[in-house]
């Protein structure tokens, strides 16, 4: 079949998976587009492993771990314009992405340790010590069971900065945090919030960019807002694209309960651990000894 007629092919496979899809479940928006990813690619293995996450491993034994949420959200909010980055998704998850190993692209973001075991079992099936070794990622602490990422951003998605492509760019682990960090800094604007509802000391981070969570991380930036809020600043970050906040003479009980609740029901789920703003650094807050 000649690339023409294959790439129409495939966006009419593309139409009608989105035809299929509008109206129903994220379940269902992913399991449909797994089975497209296996049309594309039969001798790929391609798992489900929750509502709008993939993972697939190709027949050269590499495996990816996808995530459905912004797809999801642009086929909802635009769905007469979904095909095309439909389309682009399945055929890039099915041949895998791109590698895109730029400094200019590295980005700094928020993971748990849920994460990290996801990973480990992930790259454990690699088929030599030396792709195992290379595929690690690079974390590093941050405060309470929270760690530090790294991600290459592009167009296509997020990859996950390994060790392997920290060789190849010649980094140190400190260049990379460095340099990941100032890449994020320059590409978010300031930290956009409002009430949680009109009147709420409870506010929330509205981004709507994925790296919501990642701003934690640009302490700097919390500093005129600590300002705003009476008592010591409050913040967590129950998921990748969800930062709330109050003051610790605010609302500290409504911050608890809605952080415990969000980390349970949010895709990309991180930490429902309560962090006070210091002048240097994040502590976790401990509600007996600031009484």
């Amino acid at each position: 079949m000649s690339r023409k007629r294959n790439s129409r092919v495939l966006a009419a496979a593309s139409l009608l998976l989105l035809t299929q899809c509008q109206g129903r479940s994220e379940s269902d928006f992913t399991e449909r587009v797994a089975a497209r990813i296996r049309e594309q690619n039969p001798r790929a293995s391609v798992r489900v492993t929750a509502a709008l996450t993939l993972e697939v491993e190709r027949p050269d034994g590499a495996r990816s771990t996808h995530s459905l949420d912004n797809l999801w959200k642009e086929c909802g909010s635009r769905p007469t314009a979904c095909g095309e980055p439909l389309e682009r998704y399945v055929r890039l998850a099915a041949g895998g992405l791109p590698k895109v190993e730029n400094a200019a692209t590295l980005r700094v973001v928020l993971r748990d340790r849920e994460f990290v075991a996801q990973m480990q079992a992930a790259i454990r099936g690699a088929r030599s010590p030396k792709l195992l070794a290379d595929s690690q990622p690079v974390l590093r602490p941050f405060v309470g069971d929270l760690l530090i990422g790294y991600v290459f951003d592009s167009e296509d998605g997020m990859q996950v900065a390994s060790r392997g492509a920290l060789a190849k760019l010649g980094l140190t682990e400190a260049a990379l945090h460095d340099r990941a960090l100032a890449n994020t800094e320059a590409a978010l604007e300031a930290i956009p919030y409002e009430p949680m509802e009109p009147g709420s000391s409870l506010r929330i981070v509205s981004a709507g960019d994925s790296y919501e969570a990642s701003r934690v991380l640009l302490h700097e930036r919390w500093r005129p807002i600590a300002r705003t809020v009476r008592g010591d600043l409050l913040v967590s970050a129950p998921a990748r694209d969800t930062v709330i906040f109050t003051g610790s003479r605010e609302d500290v009980k409504g911050l608890r309960a809605l952080a415990g609740r969000m980390s349970t029901e949010q895709h990309h789920p991180l930490s429902p651990a309560i962090l006070r703003w210091t002048e240097d650094s994040w502590v976790v807050f401990d509600d007996a000894s600031r009484r």
